[in-house]
C-alpha cells in the first residue's frame, strides 16, 4: 500500500514552540501531536510559523501552491479564530524579492522569515504599540474583525480542498467575546467552515467547556489538558504552549478518537 500524505498548516501550536527557564525551544519529531498521523500511515509535512494569523497561513499556502503546487490525502488546518493578534497593513520591505521566502520558513524554518504584514498586537511601529491605537481598539473584537476572520478561514478551506482529498480544521483560540459578538462568531464559523471544522473541538479548545452535559467526558479531557495554568500545569510549557505530555495527551484525548469519530482515519 502506497503511503499516505498528511500536511499540517497551522500556528505556533503545531511548530511546538515551548520556553522554559526563560529558553526558547521547539518540540520536534516524534512527540507533537500531528506527528501520531504516522501511527495512521500518514507522511507529515508541517506548514505552520508562530505569531500568525488566518490571513498570514492564507497568504503563505497561496504562494506555496502558486510555486511548489503538490496534492495530499489529508490537510488539517490548525486555524486561528477571531483573537488579540490582527494583521494591518505595514509593508515590510525584503532584500529578496522571491516569493520562495514566504512560504519556504513555514517548513523550512530557516531563511529570512519574511512577512508582508506585522501580524502582532505588540509590534512597535513608529514608536506607537498597535494594541494601544485608535484603530485596533475598534477593530479588535468588532464585527467586522469577525467577518474579516472567518471569511480568511473559508478561502483557506476551500483553496486547501483543491490540494487534498480531506480537509479538517480545528483551533486553539482561548477568547471568549461578550454574547453578540461570541454569538455571531460562532454562527459565522458553522456558516463559512462548518463542514470543514473537526466537531468535536469546537468553537475552540481552550474555551471553557465545564458546564457540558452532553459530552462530559471529552470535556473533562480538555479541562484536564488546559483548565490548569502553565506555572501549574503538568501538560503545558511556562509560555502556555503544549509540552510533549499535553501533545500526546490532545492527540490521545481529543484530536484522534474525534477523526476516526468522523471517519477520518
Amino acid at each position: 500500500m502506497d503511503e499516505k500524505t498528511a500536511l499540517v498548516i497551522g500556528t505556533s501550536h503545531s511548530y511546538a514552540s515551548c520556553e522554559n527557564g526563560g529558553i526558547y525551544s521547539r518540540i520536534n519529531r516524534p512527540d507533537r501531536w500531528q506527528d501520531n498521523l504516522e501511527n495512521h500511515g500518514y507522511k507529515v509535512t508541517t506548514f505552520a510559523r508562530p505569531g500568525c494569523t488566518t490571513e498570514h497561513q492564507l497568504d503563505a499556502f497561496y504562494h506555496y501552491m502558486l510555486d511548489s503546487p503538490s496534492y495530499w490525502d489529508l490537510i488539517i488546518i490548525e486555524g486561528r479564530d477571531p483573537e488579540a493578534n490582527v494583521s494591518y497593513p505595514t509593508y515590510i520591505p525584503t532584500k529578496n524579492q522571491d516569493t520562495k521566502n514566504i512560504w519556504n520558513h513555514w517548513i523550512d524554518d530557516d531563511g529570512d522569515r519574511i512577512k508582508k504584514f506585522n501580524f502582532t498586537n505588540s509590534h512597535s511601529w513608529d514608536n506607537i504599540a498597535i494594541s494601544t491605537t485608535k484603530w485596533y481598539k475598534e477593530y479588535q473584537g468588532s464585527h467586522l474583525h469577525l467577518v474579516n476572520t472567518w471569511a480568511a478561514n473559508s478561502a483557506l478551506c476551500t483553496l486547501a480542498s483543491k490540494y487534498a482529498t480531506i480537509v479538517k480544521w480545528f483551533t486553539f483560540g482561548a477568547i471568549t467575546y461578550p454574547n453578540d459578538i461570541q454569538n455571531k462568531s460562532e454562527q459565522l464559523q458553522n456558516m463559512l467552515i462548518g463542514e470543514y471544522c473537526i466537531a468535536d473541538t469546537l468553537p475552540a479548545l481552550q474555551q471553557t467547556y465545564s458546564n457540558d452535559k452532553h459530552q462530559p467526558q471529552l470535556y473533562k479531557n480538555l479541562a484536564r489538558i488546559f483548565d490548569k495554568t502553565p506555572s501549574e500545569s503538568d501538560t503545558r510549557c511556562e509560555c502556555g504552549h503544549l509540552n510533549k505530555v499535553g501533545h500526546k495527551m490532545l492527540w490521545d484525548l481529543i484530536l484522534e478518537p474525534a477523526l476516526i469519530k468522523e471517519n477520518v482515519l
